[in-house]
């Protein structure tokens, strides 16, 4: 017998990014997502969507460097970057399709550049 259920799907999603006229050579980068599900008139295991995210933060600096007229490296910058994860509690946990997750932090870093034929280059 199929039976079927009416989701409850709610969720916000933002992003901020920031260029600051005074300092040209930073920009910041900050974004946040929350998703929550639930099934009315479902089990404990059940009552939520499986594989929805944790809620998450991502945080980015990012450092442009300057770049000489005739170099070859264009749009050189150095990031750094946070995202933050919150534990995941809402999981569908019937035959232990999923386990509830722990909070957590990763923190990044990169470099990055273009490179181009300085003779060719407008």
């Amino acid at each position: 017998m199929l039976s079927s259920n009416t989701a409850i799907i709610t969720g916000l999603s933002a992003y901020l990014n920031i260029h600051p006229a005074s300092v040209k050579w930073l920009e910041m980068n900050i974004r946040f997502s929350y998703i929550y599900t639930y099934l009315p008139n479902s089990t404990d295991s059940t009552d939520h969507l499986p594989w929805i995210p944790a809620p998450h933060l991502h945080s980015e600096f990012r450092f442009k460097l300057n770049d000489g007229h005739s170099s070859i490296f264009r749009s050189t910058y150095f990031k750094i970057g946070i995202a933050k994860y919150w534990a995941q509690d809402n999981i569908y946990s019937a035959l232990y399709t999923e386990l509830a997750s722990v909070p957590y932090t990763l923190v990044d870093a990169g470099l990055g550049t273009h490179f181009v034929n300085s003779k060719t280059a407008v």
